[in-house]
């Protein structure tokens, strides 16, 4: 009896160590990499950083004919197991859900995300500006809290000269 509760402990404990790396295993391949979705008109993409102070967060960019960029969504996020489990920012009810497949693409429902390259690519999302892109390790330098906005004059301060 002693050797079967042995066993059953060990493989529990074995097996909540395995997720625990699951969880770490999609964060590290998934974070601080931009991901294209061909979901709406022009296509869609997400990416995920940590903040300054350690918050993961991420931002959904989506895409449109003739301009670099139509909305930008924020998302705190949060990883459990496989997932990467995203709640808005702007609105509670919304909360979408990203699974690494077994090809090593994100997959958001029926669409699968691909890597777009090496370097992160964020636009400014502050309107009645041009389009500009964001220097993204400055915007990662920004400290916000969960469920908070970036401050207007944070983020022309980190646009890019085109």
């Amino acid at each position: 009896m002693k050797i079967v509760l042995i066993a059953f402990l060990i493989s529990t404990l074995h097996s909540f160590n395995q997720n625990d790396n699951k969880s770490d295993n999609i964060l590290d391949k998934a974070i601080n990499k931009t991901w294209f979705f061909q979901d709406e008109f022009a296509g869609s993409s997400i990416t995920i950083y940590k903040t300054k102070n350690g918050l993961i967060r991420g931002i959904r960019q989506i895409h449109g004919s003739g301009v670099p960029v139509l909305a930008t969504e924020f998302y705190d996020i949060e990883i459990i197991s496989n997932k990467i489990r995203m709640h808005s920012v702007t609105n509670a009810q919304v909360e979408k859900t990203l699974i690494l497949s077994y090809e090593n693409r994100l997959k958001r429902g029926k669409f699968l995300g691909r890597q777009i390259n090496e370097n992160v690519e964020i636009w400014s999302w502050i309107k009645g500006r041009k389009m500009s892109r964001i220097d993204f390790d400055k915007l990662k330098s920004i400290e916000v809290s969960k469920g908070e906005f970036y401050h207007t004059i944070q983020i022309k301060n980190i646009e890019l000269e085109e």
